[in-house]
């Protein structure tokens, strides 16, 4: 319905406000739920979560569909058919990526690694705010980034950033530069996530958005699930170095498809 809301050419714009703001809610989230269970104990935050649905679900009644994305529902057909799109298939593949870099390092085994430089609780906790907070401002100008280098250098400089930040993680002696590194995981991440989204939902005409938007969440979700358990393997055969530098040339494979494969402009399709 966002996405709908905007004009045909602002697509990327759309889905990088989209990302930001689920970015912001997720980061309210973490530094308000646990000072709420603080103080009210451990159930508050859950009873708060349910609390924010049920009356997310009420404003939900009072938004109206625009009449151009009415229609038709699609034939189950169709809706596996864009999966068949050079441009969705892509951007869905690149995302997984992003998405198994992302949950394999700054959810998964930095936190470990931090651990073993001796980090404290306060120190993690900034690790993961920071990455958040670097996400949720780069998703905000993301579209206007895209709108100046195109699709295809937003990605590879963010798919770029990703790897990079990846890469020092196992060359940080310290909890300093590796919550920095962490800030530079959060800018790529942020840059290049909402571009790809949104240029899966450009190649395709605007009644098939929605699905779209479906085949690639279905798709990235696959890297967060992906990279702890494959990542866990790796790290318990070869150690958290290597792992380290096995995801950091995922990233770079990632990098160079992106530059070589991903469009600089899409326009959008008619139906």
């Amino acid at each position: 319905l966002l996405v709908a809301n905007y004009p045909k050419d602002e697509v990327v714009k759309a889905t990088g406000m989209a990302a930001a703001l689920s970015g912001v809610g997720t980061t309210l989230a973490s530094a308000l739920g646990g000072q709420l269970a603080e103080v009210a104990g451990v159930r508050a935050p859950f009873w708060a979560g349910i609390g924010l649905g049920l009356a997310a679900t009420g404003l939900l009644a009072f938004i109206r569909e625009p009449e151009r994305v009415s229609g038709k529902p699609l034939a189950i057909s169709a809706l596996l058919g864009v999966g068949k799109v050079p441009l969705v298939l892509l951007s869905s593949i690149l995302a997984l990526f992003g998405q198994y870099i992302s949950w394999a390092m700054t959810q998964s085994f930095v936190p470990i690694y931090a651990a073993e430089l001796g980090a404290n609780k306060a120190q993690l906790g900034w690790m993961m705010s920071v990455w958040q907070a670097a996400n949720t401002l780069m998703a905000f100008g993301a579209g206007q980034l895209n709108a100046r280098l195109g699709i295809r250098w937003t990605v590879t400089l963010g798919s770029a950033l990703i790897t990079l930040s990846t890469l020092l993680v196992p060359l940080t002696p310290a909890i300093g530069p590796l919550i920095a590194s962490r800030l530079l995981h959060g800018v790529g991440q942020g840059l290049s996530y909402p571009v790809l989204m949104g240029s899966a939902l450009l190649a395709v005409p605007e009644e098939k958005r929605g699905a779209a938007m479906g085949f690639f969440q279905a798709i990235y979700a696959i890297g967060m699930v992906a990279g702890p358990a494959v990542s866990g393997i790796f790290a318990d055969q070869l150690g958290l170095i290597p792992t380290f530098y096995l995801t950091a040339a995922l990233g770079l494979a990632t990098t160079i498809v992106a530059l070589a494969a991903l469009p600089r402009r899409v326009r959008p399709p008619e139906g």
